[in-house]
């Protein structure tokens, strides 16, 4: 009877028809248990586990008993109960495990479930940071679901099951690849009580902030009291077939936002605050994952929206970031200078993920350092920037150093896959362990553009299985190659280390698997590999080098393989490039690959410039000067080398990524501006002094200044607000210390209002 009895109050409160024994946990010992798991052990089907207030630090599990586990919520219906008993998983798992066949009278109602971590559901992939659902129909009431964090489902993961929510609040939490606050896999189903509502806000994933759901999942309508936006799209609700593609089976009853979002450009400083509006530099948000779910976009718009980084460090400690940060569609992050805006991941994930269907935006500016991948553990093994069926996607200025990627599976500091329409410039990676930079396609035709990049001094992964590394991995794949078109222009990579041995590797120095590939005016020196650490190509590839250097690597300089008879033969067309070796520099492994040493090609030593800031530019005596050809086939040469000098000198183009600049073309064709209207010298030659003459046509703050042929500064003769009108001024052949100069050529320099407008040659002689 005293069964019957004691559970006659839940009848009343729930509707229950079972009945059961009540297990009282009590931290203080004058209930039953003093832990949860220990009332559930000693529970059977249809008991009831009664939790006094109190914080209870650890992880429980069902263990597929349809039992209740509530706090005296349940009894009194007092919200300030939910508040008062506390769950923590101490970040040792899942709060809460219902995962073995417990059914619809399974209930956890009136606690507030934090700090959990996930478990594993499948493969290596933690998930269910709060609530972790398998195979089982329960009903969760009542919950404060919150700062739980895993890979999928930070708040919640259901796979295989049946749940029913009502009166819950999820948010805060964090699931890193997939589902920030609810993640549903598996032919599960979710019903959302539309009389208690439940509130859904501030959660953050790399795809789907809120909720990430897979196609073999029925449609679902979410119903909320609030939600973080009003009408969310695809980065706040993620609904996806078996190949990540959007399906559209998500319907929502959304009451109440949580942000106001904005259709306007939002500023972003790590002295800002969330609270502000983020319109102005003046008033700027705290952190960029705040500002990409603040901001709103419109897909029919022309013009992306943009995100201004101030400069600072933005990290997870430091202004709350949610690393890996969710790319949205039409919205452009950009950074102040991309040596001073900082991403700091704190070597814990990787920093952008742009997943199926994410187009139109531009990341600029940026240094992006301190990336994490581990391919072994994670189902992202990217250590900083994940593009995968993207397109429209620009990346421009951007530092990538101090990344750390490890795995069996190739792991990738900068991974792009099946991304159409990319374009990269002035990209410097530097100084990271794994493949710097990974261009793959799986079926489908992709094309690129890069320019002006620099991969660096990139170490091996240093895992004992793999041990891979290289400069630049280019992989189609697919039966009828090549399914990559790309061109290089202005490339440099140099000092990479490969230490993979085992069979043919993508990823030399650059490395080229079913793609067709053009390469003008690289720099590919001092690559280390086993195999060779120049460029190995496969499976019916295509190169295309010109006005190159390919020289110090590991021989062979080139390894051409067709790959099995299902390709056509690899080919390889090298013009106007220094190739150490020459011809016996290349490899043809399989015998039946076309290779064309064509005309202009030399073997010999580059003569780079190891004492200069830029150490493989050209020494003044390097045979690549003027060795080039400003003809390359359907591709017109950059107007500036990598470092923004003049690509073209003396009519020629060089060879390699750094155009020789003799002293005269530094000064006159990249610092002044050679016009002879207003300034006017006499005698030129001089030897003691000169008249220097200046005309105005109005009046102007004037500066004129003597410069040597390096650019240096060496006398200032006038810095004044002066009228309309002529004026002299001589110079008599010192430095601003009035110590005599050497003979010589130097640049008399006028400067109006701050802007230059002239220059003339000044000779001086003995």
């Amino acid at each position: 009877m005293k069964r019957v009895l004691a559970f006659g109050c839940f009848v009343f409160v729930f509707g229950f028809t079972a009945y059961g024994e009540r297990i009282v946990v009590k931290q203080d010992g004058t209930g039953n248990f003093t832990r949860i798991q220990q009332a559930i052990n000693a529970s059977y089907n249809g008991d009831t586990v009664l939790v006094y207030p109190g914080t209870y630090y650890e992880n429980i599990n069902y263990n597929g008993k349809s039992i209740t586990v509530a706090s005296l919520y349940l009894l009194t219906h007092a919200d300030s109960l939910i508040h008062q008993t506390i769950i923590d998983g101490n970040h040792n798992g899942s709060v809460v495990l219902i995962i073995s066949g417990e059914n619809e009278n399974t209930l956890l109602c009136g606690f507030t479930l934090q700090n959990g971590s996930g478990s594993v559901f499948y493969d290596n992939s933690y998930r269910g940071g709060g609530i972790g659902i398998k195979n089982a129909h329960p009903q969760i009431k009542k919950c404060l679901i919150r700062n739980n964090k895993s890979d999928g489902g930070g708040g919640l993961f259901c796979s295989n099951s049946f749940v029913f929510l009502s009166g819950n609040t999820i948010s805060n939490n964090h699931g890193i690849y997939g589902g920030g606050s609810i993640m549903l896999l598996d032919h599960t189903s979710v019903i959302f009580d539309s009389i208690i509502r439940n509130n859904i806000y501030l959660n953050y994933s790399s795809f789907g902030t809120e909720i990430y759901k897979s196609s073999t999942c029925p449609a679902v309508h979410v119903v909320a009291d609030t939600f973080t936006v009003n009408n969310p799209d695809k980065y706040y609700i993620a609904s996806i077939d078996l190949f990540g593609f959007p399906v559209f089976d998500i319907t929502t009853d959304i009451l109440h936002a949580k942000v106001q979002t904005a259709n306007a450009d939002l500023y972003v400083s790590p002295l800002g605050n969330n609270d502000n509006s983020g319109l102005t530099p003046e008033d700027p948000l705290l952190s960029l994952s705040f500002a990409l779910t603040k901001i709103a976009t419109d897909s029919i718009s022309l013009s992306p929206k943009n995100i201004y980084l101030a400069n600072g460090t933005f990290s997870q400690f430091l202004t709350g970031e949610y690393f890996p940060l969710n790319l949205r569609s039409n919205v452009n992050i950009i950074g102040n200078n991309c040596d001073s805006t900082i991403l700091d991941a704190e070597h814990l994930y990787h920093h952008f993920r742009g997943h199926n269907t994410v187009c139109n935006f531009l990341l600029k500016n940026l240094s992006l350092i301190n990336g994490y991948a581990n391919s072994d553990l994670s189902p992202v093994a990217t250590g900083s920037i994940s593009l995968y069926y993207c397109n429209n996607i620009n990346l421009e200025n951007l530092l990538i150093s101090g990344n750390i990627c490890i795995g069996v599976v190739s792991p990738a500091v900068v991974s792009i896959g099946n991304t159409d329409k990319l374009y990269l410039n002035k990209i410097q990676i530097v100084n990271n362990t794994g493949i710097p930079l990974s261009i793959g396609s799986i079926n489908t035709l992709r094309s690129f553009l890069a320019e002006n990049c620099i991969i660096q001094h990139n170490l091996p992964d240093g895992d004992p299985e793999t041990w891979d590394g290289g400069g630049i991995s280019i992989a189609g794949d697919g039966w009828i190659p090549p399914f990559i078109q790309g061109t290089f222009k202005n490339l440099v990579v140099v000092q990479n280390q490969k230490d993979l041995t085992g069979a043919l590797s993508a990823s030399e120095a650059i490395g080229i698997m079913s793609s067709s590939i053009n390469i003008v005016n690289a720099t590919i020196g001092d690559n280390t590999s086993p195999i060779g650490g120049g460029i190995s190509m496969s499976s019916g590839s295509e190169l295309n080098l010109y006005n190159s250097i390919v020289y110090g690597n590991t021989p062979p300089a080139f390894f051409v393989h067709r790959g099995d008879n299902s390709y056509p033969p690899s080919v390889l067309n090298i013009n106007h490039t220094l190739v150490e070796g020459g011809e016996n520099g290349i490899v043809d492994y399989t015998g039946d690959n076309t290779i064309t040493y064509g005309e202009g090609n030399i073997d010999s030593i580059p003569r780079w410039d190891y004492g200069s800031e830029y150490p493989y530019s050209l020494a003044n005596n390097s045979p690549c000067i003027d060795a080039g050809t400003n003809e390359v086939p359907g591709i017109t040469l950059p107007e500036y080398d990598i470092i923004g000098n003049p690509r073209i000198v003396g009519g020629i183009v060089d060879m390699g990524a750094y155009e020789y600049q003799d002293t005269l073309t530094v000064v006159r064709d990249r610092i002044f501006v050679n016009k002879n209207t207003l300034i006017h010298v006499y005698p030129n030659p001089f030897t003691a002094s000169t008249l220097i003459s200046i005309s105005l046509a109005s009046s102007c703050r004037l500066e004129v200044v003597i410069y040597d042929l390096l650019g240096k500064k060496i006398k200032s003769l006038s810095d004044a607000k002066l009228s309309k009108g002529n004026y002299n001024m001589v110079w008599d052949g010192d430095d601003d210390n009035k110590l005599p100069v050497s003979s010589g050529e130097y640049i008399a320099v006028i400067i109006k209002d701050g802007q230059l407008v002239e220059s003339t040659p000044v000779h001086k002689i003995r």
